[in-house]
């Protein structure tokens, strides 16, 4: 089933399963086309914040270096946006694409690895702003879990009021904490991926065959999920060591591959659309394979382990990097609205102060850089 048809399907279920929430007074779930929400019960939310009332001096802690590190990656991710946009315009609309969002079966392929670290990362982030809520002594309202267009996440609904009526720097911790989570969930990952792979997450040990094309040079011969460790002897770690032997190649050339099933003997074809290029005919995963230090991990585990752990690394340090950029709603556009003294309660203090003006003006140029890149990411994902 292609995109298309998983989203109709999803649509159809979403729909049918908030009409009988609402006939049968399902308080627990919610929903409509393309969304589905389940709210945590009493004692599911008791048991999510527990941590955070056994650790409120350490969660403290945690928000006030979420803070410290908000302000500078803000900076830097707004710095980061301004370049890649000027770079594109400066190409006249030729880049390749920088910002594109991660969506499960369009944009990335629907595995449960995947919508797993998207999961993640997004409860990660809520309960990073839970956590530093309950040890400011705020009350969480409601926790809950919803997937929308198939992106799985969670959210925590606060007091808006009584978190802006927190000084400053205590607010600051609330709405920065999220940004915390997230890399420290990153790290986290980071130190599994270590411990579990060798060379992980920058000295790949081969590059793994996704795809073999039919009546290609290799089809019969190399097996998808084959890993490739070398050829003639020469190691070819990525695809780039890979493309270098190639081009001293010709087509006709017997090679001898090192692969993850034993020897393998190859003779190279030539490309369709250069026929004095050699050719091999196999899709090569983009992302390393990397040895498990586990020896009984089969190859298709290991790769899947890296790439999800990529994957979830990734999905963790981007949240963190947008959420930290200072425009609204966005995590930092509220720390910076606070510090500038606008009163975010009240619909006019965006707009009779200097600092609201100010706030808004950041956010809408940063909302309109976000807006072009990501709309020229997915027109140029969709025609590639």
């Amino acid at each position: 089933m292609d995109f298309l048809g998983i989203l109709l399907t999803y649509a159809i279920a979403t729909a049918a399963a908030s009409i009988l929430a609402k006939r049968l007074g399902i308080e627990w779930l919610e929903g409509g086309p393309l969304y589905l929400q389940i709210n945590s019960s009493g004692r599911m939310k008791e048991i999510l914040l527990k941590p955070a009332k056994a650790l409120r001096r350490a969660f403290t802690v945690v928000g006030d270096l979420s803070t410290a590190l908000a302000i500078p990656l803000g900076l830097v991710t707004t710095a980061w946006l301004v370049r890649i946009t000027w770079n594109l315009i400066a190409s006249g609309w030729q880049a390749p694409p920088s910002v594109l969002p991660p969506i499960p079966g369009f944009t990335l392929s629907l595995s449960w690895g995947v919508v797993l670290a998207l999961f993640l990362t997004l409860l990660a982030h809520e309960l990073g702003h839970a956590y530093a809520a309950v040890t400011e002594g705020l009350r969480i309202r409601k926790i809950g879990f919803f997937v929308l267009l198939l992106i799985p996440g969670a959210f925590v609904e606060l007091d808006e009021r009584e978190l802006l009526s927190l000084p400053p720097r205590r607010s600051a911790r609330v709405l920065s904490s999220g940004i915390g989570a997230n890399v420290i969930l990153a790290i986290l990952l980071l130190l599994v991926g270590l411990g579990a792979l060798q060379g992980f997450p920058r000295t790949p040990s081969g590059i793994y065959v996704e795809r073999v094309v039919p009546d290609s040079p290799s089809w019969g011969v190399i097996q998808p999920g084959t890993v490739i460790y070398a050829m003639n002897s020469t190691p070819t770690p990525t695809i780039d060591a890979l493309s270098s032997f190639l081009r001293g190649a010709k087509p006709g050339d017997l090679v001898i591959l090192d692969t993850s099933e034993g020897p393998l003997s190859l003779r190279l074809g030539s490309r369709p659309d250069n026929q004095s290029a050699p050719w091999m005919g196999v899709l090569l995963s983009p992302l390393g394979y990397y040895t498990p230090r586990i020896p009984i991990l089969p190859t298709s585990w290991a790769f899947e382990l890296s790439k999800d752990i990529l994957l979830a690394i990734l999905f963790n340090l981007s949240a963190a990097a947008i959420n930290a950029m200072p425009a609204l709603p966005l995590d930092v556009g509220k720390v910076l609205a606070i510090r500038l003294g606008v009163d975010l309660t009240n619909e006019r203090g965006l707009t009779d102060t200097l600092g609201g003006r100010v706030v808004l003006a950041v956010s809408a140029l940063i909302w309109v850089l976000l807006a072009v890149n990501l709309g020229y990411s997915v027109i140029r994902f969709v025609v590639s």
